[in-house]
């Protein structure tokens, strides 16, 4: 899958020791395969839906990258509209992280699970208002 090759660029790019700020492009090009992704899967036919659920379910791959997508463009110092196209990307699955219904649907529902949630919940928020400056 592109997004998860967009996605790996990034990592190998950082791991390698790449300048910082040089991996902004390979992260804006993540951003860019994920908006077209959901483009494609908002305009797919009827009878082809079924099998979209796959790419629209909450893996825990998917959110793994979410978070290190996140991680870079705080480390990036993204810009509000920088890090909404972000967000706006990484869909669902971030906003399920945020909001504590992922832990659930990975099948983990013991109440020590709901406070990791919440504390995720924080860290997201911190890392939301680093990204904007705030």
């Amino acid at each position: 899958m592109l997004s998860n090759d967009a996605l790996a660029n990034c990592i190998y790019r950082f791991s390698r020791g790449d300048k910082i700020e040089d991996i902004r492009n390979s992260v804006l090009l993540w951003i860019q395969v994920k908006e077209i992704q959901k483009r494609v899967i908002a305009n797919i036919l009827t009878e082809f839906k079924k099998a979209c659920v796959l790419y629209q379910s909450i893996k825990l791959d998917i959110i793994y990258d979410a978070l290190t997508m996140m991680a870079f463009s705080v480390a990036l110092h993204f810009t509000p509209e920088e890090t909404r196209r972000l967000l706006d990307a990484i869909g669902h699955a971030g906003k399920d992280v945020a909001d504590g219904r992922s832990g659930p649907r990975l099948g983990r529902c013991e109440p020590p699970c709901s406070q990791r949630m919440r504390i995720s919940e924080g860290l997201c928020a911190a890392a939301g208002s680093l990204a904007l400056g705030g």
